[in-house]
């Protein structure tokens, strides 16, 4: 086959649409196998052909065409001859591979053996341009990290917001009932005499009877029922059945061929990046691959293999590329913007090996881990620092690939505890923000925590454990911005469990997770909300907990922290690491400016990965003590507490407790005593705040006096309790040795005195604590005593009713200082809040700005291949279109009744009348056509005549339908541009289409969509024109259904097309455009056009039918427009007479009056009918009646002249008119007597004996006398006469025309 043909025909889409696309992959699939070297003999030979002929460029730009359409390029039709061979496989995938395979194979021939720079360019461009267009941008919709943070979400609790008032407490009701059971003096001496609560418990309650007397009967504590009665108190760390709520539901499709061939290009590219010469791939770097049109490619990006190949070409471009597009990219904050679209993908361990190849600068698998000796020694440079940034995207988009998030956690992990270094660029690219993200994204992957911490994939466990890594490894060091961020992580921490935990806001628990998840729309189940709050919270307990113990570890045994990095000794000097890298790419990041080291020496940079002193240590752990306090007294008390939880509170009260014991005990190690005292101080009053607000249950009673008890937060009140009472046992085990410390403690604050008064009774003396007696009535008659000892003495000393209320009195004051206190938190934290949503808001504008500017930059690297594109799509769409102009034209003159081809048993046995008209506006042309209405209107033997005409094919009817319709908008801009395109509707005389009107550079045309006839909606054929600018000759406004919107254009070939615009503005746009084209003269001038027709006509150069044509033509009437068609009036009266007398008045109308009062009885009836509606429509309107007959107001006719009805009447013998006819009345012809059968009946129905008729006439009536013959042998029926309705009966006087002969 000749090259330049076979090129041709197959990148000529527009011929293989549909079925024929099945004839496209078997030529693909020859020119292929020619081009196998095991199939083929020559294929050296065919592939130097093919260049020659430079078959790659049409090929690919046919392969964007069909990406542009892929719908009408579908492997399904290969399919169907393979469904009985393949039964057990789908025969859709096998010829798409069997396809893709061809196409691929002809592309690396062409582009391989060498590698041709000119070929991988052209390759390059497809790949990019086959990318939707309307994705080519890089994301710039950046979001901070931690843009989670609502500071308008925290605020104080409703308890907080609650005015305080007295109300009696459980100590004050138990003592309330005491004083009206027994006497208040025998209590009083029975105190004085044994100074114990627990005698005078014992004798108030010395039977069952007195258990129940004594039980608060309206406020009772609920710690040991809350379990069993609220429905939602589950146990949310074991498995649940809702987790398959969060499975997706995979459905597994086969992809388009066009997807598959594309994913493989990509792959090619892929292999050309790593085995290319260097020469070549020198080329590539500088004028065709950059970075951000691979990165580009993941804008909406569905389909998962190419995700996989782009990240993949990306990895080796920066194996391959100079250092100098890596430091382009950093400085570009290319890692932002990838890891900004990498969060909205699903990832891959694919995806995972291609971003640590690039950290690594080497091909890695992450299955098979990174070597630790390895990483101590990698080099160290800003690229690597970089791309972090991708790598802490990974970690969060892997989240819902828990194998996969294991892999890259622990893996991040390993990097963060090798290398000094990278644990600072860790640290300085958001480790601590991502690790937040992480927990947030953990919290509703699984409503189940029992998936979260299993033996398979221990997620949370995983999380927690790299937490840890960072917290034991940054808290030591002296490195003040390091340590700065580990505590913005416990910040973060704390506010996501206030958030989520805070029911101030009328947000239900599920509204919140979704708000701190940044979902669109809430979890399914309520299940999730508690799972996370409890994950949050096992999570700050689990850093706190660290947080002490890394301290700790720190000053008791140093030796098991890891080393500084050697390469910050002084002396090593050798170092191929990038001492640089901080200036380089932080300095200019905008990220923070402490990243930013200036000049500093090695020696400095090395003394801020030392471990900090006393001192610095002090001041930590004095933030983590308040960090649990804010924690313990201040969060929310948790629906279930965990094991962690307790741990931390006991180890907390510990280390308050710590600063206070004689060092000569040898308890604690000398520096971390020393760290101790440090925070001797904050650790009192931080131990006299729990003692006040946790050994005094503020929150519990917050719960019970001003929450609803079926909207009250549930909290774990036997958690709570045990709580209390290890601060009991603690605080009875300092007596003997620190009495002097728990007496300064009551001098923090005189409220926290009577806290602890009124707790100590409340748990020694209130019956619903029955059950710890047996274990803690000692310790409390201990603290008991210790108070009275201070001078506080109990109630029961003195127990009155006065003595009750001081207590509830005292009860409102802790209420009130833990409300202030607490408001004082919350302040701080919506502090602390703000801090942290907007520490990134200069890098989010920075990355934001950029990746604008970087979308513009790749729309102009498009530009040429796209243009190149463009052009060569439009030379094709040309050649076809000239092609298929010819072709057209040649069936034409070879299928008339002269040519050889023709076919009298298709050719068309009627006629209709053609739109052409003369000078004189006069259209009496007839052209053959086939009938549009059924054979049955047709007399018998007319039938006979017409046959099967209408359904024969024509000659080459096949070959022409065949050809692709070139009348579209591609082929519009493709042959010459487009300045306006509007939406309209073209309307005929029988049909009216809706389309797209457009004017071009040299023509008009319309395009059309939809067709239907105008009476019944009945579809048609789609019409398409065009009109060349020297066809027009003139143009005039028109109105359309009583609109303002129409334009009808007159040609010079005697034409006329009404189109129809949507609104008035449509149709003065498309004015407008035209004037600015320069074609203004085109509209026709109606008020000169008036004043000439009537100068001449009084002159009598021109006749009375052609100024009447004219008139009509200025009055805006249409023979497009049925109901506006033009009009023409009766002239004679005599229609009976043989002869006719010119001279005689009574054989002319009387013009001077309309047709229905020609005489004067109608005349008559026509005024007394104007009056009788006249006074009827006065006397209904006084009646005030709403419908009647006149209400309109009074009329003297009922009826018009002219309308659609009357055309079809006088022309329902005459095509396209007969279908008119036969729609308007409902697909019949109308009564025979009723049809238009004499001249004379019809001027007296219209002038003297019809009231409803007074129709005058068309202009058909003087020019064109086969409208009164049935020559087309119409079956219009028979009269009541027994009359056949046939010809017009004309008037005697007229000469017969030749049809009735």
């Amino acid at each position: 086959m000749e090259p330049e043909f076979l090129k041709t025909l197959l990148s000529t889409t527009e011929l293989w649409k549909f079925e024929y696309f099945r004839y496209w992959a078997k030529l693909v699939h020859l020119t292929a196998t020619t081009l196998d070297t095991c199939k083929a003999k020559f294929c050296e030979f065919n592939s130097q052909i093919l260049h020659r002929v430079d078959f790659l460029t049409p090929l690919l730009h046919a392969l964007l065409d069909m990406f542009s359409n892929k719908n009408l390029f579908s492997a399904t039709s290969l399919a169907h001859d393979l469904t009985e061979i393949y039964e057990s496989r789908d025969p859709l995938i096998i010829v798409s591979k069997s396809l893709v395979s061809s196409v691929c194979t002809i592309i690396s021939e062409l582009v391989s053996s060498p590698y041709r720079c000119p070929a991988v360019v052209q390759l390059w461009n497809f790949i990019l341009l086959s990318h939707p267009a309307q994705d080519t941008y890089l994301d710039y919709t950046l979001k901070g990290h931690a843009e989670w943070v609502r500071p308008e979400d925290i605020e104080s609790s409703a308890a907080d917001e609650a005015i305080l008032e007295p109300q009696n407490s459980l100590l004050s009701a138990f003592f309330e009932k005491v004083l009206m059971n027994f006497d208040k003096d025998k209590i009083a001496e029975l105190w004085k005499e044994t100074n114990s609560a627990t005698t005078v418990r014992k004798e108030i309650l010395k039977s069952e009877n007195d258990y129940r007397i004594f039980a608060p009967s309206a406020m009772r504590l609920d710690s040991l029922i809350c379990d069993q009665q609220h429905p939602d108190n589950k146990d949310y760390w074991s498995s649940d059945d809702s987790a398959a709520q969060f499975e997706p539901s995979v459905t597994k499709s086969v992809d388009h061929w066009l997807i598959t061939l594309r994913a493989d290009l990509i792959s090619s590219m892929c292999h050309i990046l790593l085995a290319c010469e260097d020469s070549l791939m020198a080329v590539i770097e500088l004028d065709v691959i950059t970075w951000k049109t691979i990165i580009v490619q993941l804008t909406n990006q569905t389909h998962l293999r190419i995700r996989n190949l782009i990240f993949l070409l990306l990895q080796n471009f920066f194996l391959r590329c100079t250092d100098k597009y890596r430091q382009e990219f950093i400085k570009q904050h290319g890692f932002l913007i990838l890891a900004n679209h990498l969060r909205r993908l699903s990832v891959t361990y694919e995806i995972a090996d291609s971003l640590f190849s690039i950290f690594c600068g080497e091909c890695v698998k992450i299955l098979d881990g990174l070597d630790e000796e390895h990483l101590e020694k990698m080099e160290t440079t800003c690229f690597r620092y970089a791309s972090f940034h991708g790598l802490f995207a990974l970690l969060e988009a892997s989240v819902t690939d828990h194998a996969l998030f294991w892999t890259v956690c622990s893996t991040l992990q390993k990097i963060f505890v090798a290398n000094n270094l990278f644990r600072r660029a860790m640290i300085d690219c958001g480790i601590v923000d991502t690790m937040m993200n992480v927990l947030r994204l953990l919290c509703v992957e699984q409503p189940s925590v029992q998936t979260m911490i299993g033996p398979v994939f221990p997620l949370l466990d995983c999380w927690i454990s790299f937490s840890r890594s960072i917290i034991n490894l940054v808290i030591p060091c002296r490195d003040p911005y390091m340590y700065s961020r580990s505590e913005d992580f416990i910040w973060l921490c704390q506010i996501a469990d206030y958030q989520l935990s805070n029911s101030v806001a009328s947000t239900t628990p599920s509204e919140r997770l979704r708000k701190f998840s940044s979902l669109t729309a809430p979890p399914p189940s309520k299940l999730c909300s508690n799972c996370a709050k409890q994950m949050v919270r096992r999570a700050l307990s689990g850093l706190l907990d660290c947080w002490f113990d890394s301290i700790q570890s720190v000053v008791v045994d140093s030796s098991k922290m890891i080393p500084v990095d050697e390469r910050y000794d002084d002396d090593n000097e050798d170092s191929e690491s990038d001492s640089s890298a901080f200036e380089i790419y932080y300095g200019d990041s905008h990220f923070t400016s402490t990243s930013y080291y200036g000049d500093e020496t090695k020696a400095e940079r090395r003394r801020r990965f030392e471990f900090a002193n006393a001192e610095e240590l002090s001041k930590r752990l004095s933030f983590g003590l308040e960090m649990a306090n804010n924690l313990f007294v201040f969060g929310q008390i948790p629906e279930s507490m965990s094991e962690k939880e307790e741990m931390l509170f006991q180890s907390y009260i510990e280390i308050l407790l710590a600063p206070w014991k004689k060092r000569q005990t040898g308890e604690y190690h000398e520096e971390w005593y020393n760290v101790l005292l440090g925070c001797k101080e904050r650790a009192r009053v931080l131990l006299a705040q729990l003692i006040a607000y946790v050994l005094f249950p503020v929150q519990v009673r917050q719960k019970q006096l001003f929450y609803d008890p079926l909207a009250a937060p549930i909290i774990d009140e036997q958690g709570l309790l045990r709580r209390r009472l290890l601060i009991v046992k603690l605080l009875t085990a300092e007596l003997s040795n620190n009495k002097t410390y728990l007496e300064s403690l009551l001098e923090v604050n005189l409220d926290y005195q009577y806290a602890m008064k009124i707790a100590l009774h409340e748990l020694a003396l209130c019956p619903q604590y029955y059950e710890i007696w047996d274990e803690y009535s000692e310790d409390l008659e201990r603290m008991i005593k210790f108070l009275r000892a201070c001078q506080l003495e109990s109630p029961l000393a003195n127990l009155t009713r006065d003595e009750v209320r001081s207590l509830t009195t005292d009860e409102v004051i802790l209420l009130h200082t833990f409300k202030e206190k607490r408001s004082k938190f919350v302040e701080s934290l919506k502090k602390e809040s703000l801090r942290l949503m907007e520490k990134d808001n200069s890098l989010v504008k920075a990355v934001s700005d950029n990746a604008m500017i970087l979308t513009c930059s790749i729309a102009e690297l498009q530009n040429e291949p796209r243009k190149f594109y463009i052009q060569s799509r439009k030379d094709a769409i040309n050649a076809c279109a000239k092609a298929n102009e010819v072709l057209a034209n040649l069936v034409e003159e070879l299928c008339h009744p002269e040519a050889p081809f023709f076919d009298e048993s298709s050719w068309p046995k009627g006629y209709s009348l053609d739109t052409t008209e003369n000078l004189r506006r006069e259209r009496k042309r007839l052209k053959p056509d086939h009938y549009r209405f059924e054979k049955k209107f047709l007399q018998k033997n007319r039938q006979n005549e017409v046959g099967d005409t209408v359904t024969n094919l024509a000659p080459l009817q096949r070959l022409r339908e065949s050809c692709p319709n070139f009348a579209t908008t591609d082929y519009i801009e493709a042959s010459n541009a487009v300045r306006l395109s509007l939406s309209a509707n073209l309307i005929r005389t029988n049909w009216t289409c809706s389309g797209e009107i457009i004017i071009s550079e040299r023509k008009i045309h319309f395009l059309g969509e939809e067709a239907k006839s105008t009476q019944k909606g009945a579809k048609c054929s789609p019409v398409t024109f065009a009109w060349s600018y020297n066809q027009l000759s003139e143009i005039y406004y028109r109105f359309y259904l009583l609109k303002d919107t129409a334009l009808e254009l007159f040609t010079t070939t005697g034409d006329a097309i009404l189109i129809v615009f949507a609104t008035t503005t449509d149709r003065d746009m498309f004015i407008g455009q035209l004037k600015k084209m320069g074609l203004g003269h085109l509209m026709a001038d109606e008020e000169n056009q008036l004043k000439l027709i009537n100068q001449q006509w009084r002159r009598g150069n021109i006749t009375n039918f052609d100024y009447l044509m004219t008139l009509n033509k200025l009055a805006g009437r249409s023979f497009n427009d049925l109901m506006q068609y033009p009009v023409f009036p009766f002239i004679l009266s005599d229609y009976r007479s043989t002869i006719l007398d010119l001279n005689a008045s009574q054989s002319f109308r009387d013009l001077s009056k309309p047709m229905a009062i020609q005489y004067k009885h109608m005349e008559d009836y026509y005024i007394q009918n104007y009056e009788s509606l006249a006074e009827e429509n006065k006397r209904t309107r006084r009646e005030g009646e709403t419908f009647y007959s006149s209400m309109f107001g009074a009329y003297h006719y009922g009826s018009h002249y002219s309308n659609t009805g009357i055309v079809a009447h006088y022309l329902v013998r005459l095509s396209p008119f007969t279908n008119v006819a036969l729609e308007y009345q409902d697909n019949n012809f109308d009564i025979p007597d009723r049809l238009f059968n004499s001249l004379d009946t019809t001027w007296r129905l219209s002038a003297s004996e019809s009231t409803t008729d007074f129709k005058e006439l068309i202009p058909e009536f003087f020019f064109l006398p086969e409208m009164f013959c049935n020559r087309e042998k119409l079956e219009l029926g028979t009269r009541q006469a027994g009359i056949v309705v046939d010809n017009v009966e004309l008037p005697p006087c007229i000469r017969i025309p030749t049809c009735y002969k």
